[in-house]
């Protein structure tokens, strides 16, 4: 026994062969050799390095691997398994012998293995953004039933939201626009008894055009027509006929003008009415474009002016309009809606003041004369503002002084933190005064109200006037 141990230390090629059919006759290396203390320091190289080494010798190839090309030449390793082993005793050398063996067989069982639990995991991936994918298709799909206004369904919809509803609003909550309530008042006469034109042979018009800038009340308007002639009001938004998908807004326009033949006499008021009215296009790259605009014409058209359907359109922007929605027969009537007069000022005061705990010195008058130009909606922020000064300093009542400053802060920004320097706060009020000097010794000039040096975006001179004044540019050239 112990010089077949000497033979295997000395050739260990022979070792490995001598290892392999002592595995094949069922005698492991354990009953040959003593087992290793559990301390030793045991280093097994890669079953890479171990094929390389047996590739030296042909006689062997087969035993661990299969053989290389022969056309393939490949340098030996530098260093020899044998000048590797040399440190170690016999015992301990077959024993790594026996391991190097061990290692090339578990390495190919491993990747077997590996692969395995990789497929697995890619499958259960598969499976669980399947499942995702589906849960969320239906949950939209389920949302939209219910009726929670989304869901998928809702993306294709075709149907423009129409609520053919009877307002309460009247003529009397509209302030500071009484010119155009009595141009209006004629289009609530047709409304209310349609038979009396048509006895005359009169044709009803069939679209009104409420041009002006935002906040001077064109929507209130609206409401205040239907409110007074007692028909349902339906309201919609231009920009909810536009949709990426080709076709949408013509059929929401004529399904529009359908519910509104049912609910014939009505009132539909098309806020904005510029984002669907635009000018056509003429680009060959977007015939698609003009399809909307197309059927609203083509519905304005359709129906007879006995049906007692009138459009109510409201715009800022008339000159973005295409020329043929504003011709006779489609939009009869074009009334411009201006910001409020000193006597509508003075009456959108009244109003809003009214809402709040305003003091005993609040004078009206001369609110209306330093709000020059200011729609309903600038006054009813100012009143708010105001209130909300008042609320801030802990005051119990609403001031001319939480007004004026509400004013200011409006028209000029917050106020400055940082204080100016004295060559920039002199500078300013030398110009300021300049204003103001001017105006007292000038004839004819408009009479001066205010001049406030203050650490805001822009200091201010302001004038007493009672209206709006237009200046000709040839009355400013000297």
């Amino acid at each position: 026994m112990y010089s077949r141990l000497v033979h295997l230390t000395t050739n260990p090629v022979s070792a490995l062969v001598s290892c392999e059919r002592c595995l094949h006759k069922s005698i492991t290396a354990r009953k040959l050799f003593p087992i290793l203390p559990s301390s030793f320091p045991l280093r097994i190289p890669s079953a890479q390095f171990i094929n390389r080494w047996l590739v030296k010798d042909s006689s062997h190839r087969g035993v661990f691997g299969s053989p290389e090309p022969r056309s393939s030449k490949k340098t030996p390793p530098k260093n020899d398994l044998a000048d590797i082993l040399k440190g170690y005793t016999p015992s301990v050398q077959l024993q790594l012998v026996e391991a190097y063996r061990r290692g090339i067989q578990s390495s190919s069982e491993n990747q077997r293995k590996t692969s395995i639990v990789q497929s697995i995991t890619t499958l259960i991936l598969r499976l669980l953004m399947f499942s995702l994918v589906t849960g969320v298709l239906l949950y939209l799909l389920r949302s939209s039933d219910r009726g929670l206004g989304g869901g998928l369904p809702k993306l294709f919809d075709s149907s423009v939201a129409t609520f053919a509803e009877n307002v309460d609003a009247r003529f009397s909550d509209v302030q500071g626009c009484d010119e155009v309530k009595k141009e209006l008042e004629d289009i609530v006469q047709f409304l209310r008894n349609p038979e009396k034109f048509n006895k005359l042979g009169a044709k009803l018009p069939k679209g009104v055009l409420l041009v002006g800038p935002p906040g001077v009340g064109k929507t209130l308007l609206a409401r205040a027509v239907a409110g007074e002639a007692q028909v349902p009001f339906l309201y919609v938004s231009g920009s909810s006929f536009e949709e990426v998908f080709v076709g949408m807004g013509a059929s929401r326009v004529r399904q529009l003008f359908a519910a509104a033949k049912e609910h014939a006499p009505c009132l539909i008021f098309v806020d904005e009415i510029d984002s669907v009215g635009r000018f056509r296009s003429s680009s060959p790259h977007h015939p698609y474009a003009n399809q909307t605009i197309n059927q609203l014409l083509a519905e304005m058209d359709g129906f007879e002016p006995s049906e007692g359907i009138i459009v109510l359109g409201a715009t800022n922007q008339r000159d973005d309009l295409d020329k043929a929605l504003l011709r006779p027969g489609r939009f009869d009537f074009q009334v411009y809606v201006s910001p409020p007069s000193y006597e509508g000022r003075i009456a959108l005061f009244n109003l809003y003041l009214a809402k709040i705990r305003a003091a005993e010195d609040v004078d009206v008058n001369k609110l209306a004369l330093g709000t020059v130009g200011y729609t309903g909606a600038d006054i009813q922020n100012l009143v708010n503002q105001a209130a909300i000064t008042a609320g801030l300093r802990e005051d119990s009542e609403v001031t001319m002084a939480h007004l004026w400053d509400a004013r200011d802060r409006l028209l000029m920004g917050p106020a400055k933190r940082r204080p100016l320097d004295e060559e920039s706060n002199k500078v300013s009020a030398y110009h300021e005064a300049g204003h103001a000097l001017m105006t007292l010794y000038t004839s004819d000039s408009i009479p001066l109200h205010k001049v406030r040096r203050h650490h805001r975006s822009h200091d201010f001179v302001s004038n007493r006037v009672s209206h709006s004044c237009l200046v000709h540019r040839a009355n400013t050239e000297h």
